[in-house]
């Protein structure tokens, strides 16, 4: 049931930060990622494989979340690729509610 609630919150919270990264946020966002080469390498790829790279990218424990869901605002990613892509959270989630909960019991 954590691991549920979690990922509702989690998710929510992104699909958030990605409307604002692409609509409220864009200008500052790409002001921010203007000096990163990383970034034109990602939309290329994005445009192709949106879905697929989003997926990865959310499994991938090493990106942070926060500024991930921002710079996927300045990519052509599309809020379906964006949001189904979401579901790569699901396996961090459940080992972070699992330690949570074991730390919690010692």
């Amino acid at each position: 049931m954590g691991s549920l609630t979690v990922f509702v919150g989690a998710w929510t919270g992104s699909i958030l930060a990605w409307t604002l990264g692409k609509f409220v946020f864009r200008e500052k966002s790409e002001k921010c990622a203007k000096g990163y080469q990383v970034t034109k390498a990602l939309d290329t790829a994005i445009k192709t494989e949106g879905l697929k790279l989003v997926l990865l990218l959310r499994l991938c424990p090493l990106v942070p979340f926060t500024y991930f869901n921002y710079m996927m605002g300045i990519t052509s990613v599309t809020f379906y690729d964006y949001a189904v892509g979401g579901l790569g959270m699901i396996p961090g989630i459940i080992v972070y509610v699992f330690v949570g909960t074991t730390i919690g019991s010692i």
